[in-house]
């Protein structure tokens, strides 16, 4: 089994910063993964989250830009200084998103879920009340294809979530395609459907 942790092939860490005002927290993720880089001989990599347009701040891309400079870790790679692991907005890897996200579901490392909103939220409180961690319920999991085709023609809102092995504990964090993904004991959101649409 390879290492991450190998030098000759670790191309770079990317933080994934919204676009808002950079707090303390995401200056020291910032810090961990540019020492984490330059430990690995690898390069410091700087992705920005604008797919969520309501939290989008004006101005923001270049002020993360400018702390970092100020604090001195410098990207090797951002929106503004290029380089070859772009795009650097996530607006613009969807269809890098898109397609492995089909890979995924065509392999079945993972499954289309319908749960509405409300009923997570029931799931979450309910968790809360008997002194429980949250966690999704696996519902949608074990669908029959033809369930899920029904669901589609209907049109039903659905996010991708990952098909984890059952019994088995993961928390840990990994990058597919330059997307940071935390994995847990509980099949998790790869991909929301209303940022990426037509999958």
């Amino acid at each position: 089994m390879e290492s991450i942790l190998d030098p000759a092939k670790f191309p770079g860490s990317a933080p994934i910063f919204d676009l808002s005002f950079l707090h303390l927290g995401g200056l020291r993720t910032a810090l961990y993964n540019f020492l984490f880089a330059k430990k690995l001989g690898g390069s410091f990599i700087l992705r920005l989250e604008d797919t969520d347009q309501s939290r989008l701040v004006s101005g923001a891309a270049q002020a993360i830009e400018d702390m970092l400079d100020w604090a001195g870790i410098s990207p090797d790679e951002s929106p503004q200084r290029g380089g070859p692991a772009g795009p650097y907005l996530q607006s613009q890897r969807l269809q890098l998103y898109s397609s492995t996200a089909q890979q995924l579901l065509q392999s079945g490392h993972a499954y289309l879920c319908f749960c509405s909103p409300q009923r997570l939220e029931l799931l979450r409180k309910e968790a809360l009340r008997s002194g429980q961690t949250p966690r999704y319920d696996n519902r949608c999991r074990h669908l029959e294809p033809a369930q899920v085709e029904q669901r589609l023609a209907q049109g039903l809102s659905h996010v991708i979530r990952f098909r984890l092995q059952e019994g088995r504990s993961l928390s840990t964090t990994w990058s597919l395609a330059g997307l940071a993904m935390r994995w847990h004991s509980v099949d998790s959101v790869n991909m929301d459907t209303d940022i990426a649409p037509g999958l």
